[in-house]
């Protein structure tokens, strides 16, 4: 903001993208004094051919993100397939949303030797875990998670897949 002589900072907006440049959440913070305050939150969702599917807002009630309002938009693609699109039609997360124990189903996909990331809507990492072993089923129990939406991405050393879940008690 202009404030008569000098520009002030009052709001700031942080961006996290995925490996498609996708941008997975939107977070936007009031300058109160000399501190941010997170002010809401875009969360977004995209299918096999990157087009936008869903978005989420939520609002910062000061302890808590509080759902405010969704929606979602459909198109009509068509595409060839691939080992990416392959691995996205066959990975689920169940339940979704969830109480923080879970499951990874891969489907016709097996997991060897990769890696199991989860970001928090603001990007930090708040888990993350190394498969050494062929997996078709990854159980998962993140019961100190507080409830939000988080992006989890999987990762084989040739390919990496990300999808959003919401953990809700």
């Amino acid at each position: 903001n202009w404030e008569g002589s000098v520009w002030q900072d009052s709001l700031r907006y942080t961006f996290i993208h995925d490996s498609n440049n996708n941008v997975l959440f939107n977070l936007c913070e009031n300058r109160d004094g000399s501190t941010w305050v997170r002010n809401f939150l875009f969360i977004f969702e995209y299918d096999d051919n990157n087009n936008r599917i869903w978005m989420y807002s939520q609002d910062w009630d000061g302890s808590t993100w509080v759902n405010d309002w969704r929606s979602q938009a459909y198109y009509a693609i068509a595409t060839n397939a691939s080992v990416k699109q392959a691995l996205a039609k066959n990975f689920k997360i169940l339940p979704n949303p969830n109480n923080g124990q879970f499951s990874l189903e891969l489907g016709k996909y097996n997991l060897n030797n990769g890696r199991i990331n989860i970001y928090n809507a603001v990007g930090q990492l708040v888990y993350s875990q190394v498969i050494l072993r062929e997996s078709k089923t990854i159980p998962l129990k993140l019961a100190k998670l507080p409830n939000g939406h988080y992006l989890i991405q999987i990762l084989d050393g040739t390919h990496q897949q990300s999808q959003t879940f919401i953990i809700a008690r």
